[in-house]
């Protein structure tokens, strides 16, 4: 896979979670039904309140939201999960990591080489099940 689809991709997923998950909306950046080129900046929720800010990291500026390439991020998704009931299970593998979801009365799981990417395609997983 090329970079472009690998970046259209990352941010698809992260445009998912943060609209159908956590329940967020676009403040500033693209359409929310338009993860292409880039996820927005900054996210609000039903109170106008501001989530997931793009993050300052030093020699690159400022980074978007993206639980999908970064382990706190995916986490705060998974917190989301855990307050609205669901139970997850992480399982490090040496090269692939493995995540099993017990949400809304069924298990989901999935694996991926990051811990992060396993995270989001096993929450994806239980969304597309729910819809």
């Amino acid at each position: 896979m090329n970079e472009t689809n690998t970046e259209h991709t990352l941010n698809y997923i992260d445009g998912i979670l943060a609209t159908k998950i956590m329940g967020w909306s676009v403040k500033i950046g693209k359409n929310a039904t338009d993860y292409t080129p880039r996820c927005p900046d900054i996210w609000i929720d039903k109170h106008g309140r501001e989530f997931g800010l793009s993050v300052w990291e030093f020699n690159r500026g400022y980074v978007p939201w993206s639980p999908s390439t970064k382990i706190s991020q995916a986490f705060e998704v998974v917190k989301k999960l855990l307050l609205d009931g669901a139970e997850i299970i992480i399982r490090p593998h040496i090269k692939s990591t493995f995540v099993e979801i017990f949400y809304n009365g069924r298990w989901y799981e999935d694996y991926a080489e990051t811990p992060e990417m396993a995270i989001c395609r096993a929450i994806l997983r239980s969304w597309r099940d729910s819809k």
